[in-house]
C-alpha cells in the first residue's frame, strides 16, 4: 500500500481483496468534516431542539391558556405516569425470556 499526505487529507492506496473501488478515507472524514458526520450531528441537534419547543410550548400551553398546575403540566402526563410500570413490566418479560421462565411461545388451541 500507499499512502500519501496533502494538506489536512490523508490518502492511501494499494491491492486488497474486498476494498472499495475508488474510494478516499480522509483526515477530514475521519474527523467528521466532509464525510456523514455533520448531517447526522445536525439531524440530532434538530431533533433535539424540536423536543424541547414541543415540551416548553406544551408546558406554556397548559399552564396559561389550560390554566393546569403540577404533573398536569407534561404533555400527556397520563402516558408518563404509566411509563415506569411499563418498563418494569418489559424488563421482567425479557429476563423472563432470558432465563427460561417465559412460558410457551406456541399458541394453545381453542
Amino acid at each position: 500500500p500507499n499512502a500519501t499526505i496533502s494538506g489536512n487529507t490523508w490518502t492511501q492506496t494499494g491491492d486488497w481483496v474486498g476494498a472499495c473501488e475508488g474510494y478516499k478515507f480522509g483526515a477530514s472524514d475521519a474527523a467528521g468534516g466532509s464525510g456523514g458526520g455533520a448531517f447526522g450531528i445536525a439531524v440530532i441537534v434538530i431533533l433535539l431542539v424540536g423536543i424541547v419547543l414541543y415540551v416548553g410550548g406544551m408546558v406554556g400551553y397548559n399552564k396559561f391558556k389550560l390554566q393546569k398546575e403540577g404533573r398536569e403540566l407534561a404533555p400527556h402526563p397520563d402516558f408518563w405516569t404509566a411509563v415506569p410500570g411499563y418498563l418494569k413490566d418489559g424488563h421482567k418479560f425479557v429476563f423472563a425470556k432470558i432465563n427460561g421462565k417465559g412460558g410457551s411461545s406456541e399458541y394453545s388451541s381453542v
